[in-house]
């Protein structure tokens, strides 16, 4: 027989935690839940890895993209990645 227990919800923050770029092919991002102890990031959770690659990468290093009007072209900033993140998730 089961019974049900409550688990208390954490909040947590998102760090991107590592980026390798590909120039002119892709970008993989390394993302992992934790939270920040003394000023350090510290994992908690999961581990996951997206790629960034084909039109999405042209997009990304485009000038001007629908999500950031003012980014110039050929350059990404870090903040830039969580909008594939994002959108990988959400399929």
């Amino acid at each position: 027989m089961s019974r049900e227990i409550v688990i208390p919800s954490k909040t947590l923050q998102e760090e991107i935690t590592q980026i390798i770029h590909y120039p002119g092919e892709k970008i993989e991002i390394t993302v992992q839940a934790g939270r920040y102890i003394n000023n350090k990031f510290k994992a908690e959770m999961f581990v996951q890895t997206l790629c960034v690659s084909d039109t999405d990468y042209a997009e990304l290093l485009s000038a001007n993209p629908s999500w950031s009007p003012n980014k110039p072209a050929g350059v990404f900033r870090i903040d830039d990645l969580w909008h594939y993140i994002d959108k990988y998730r959400a399929v």
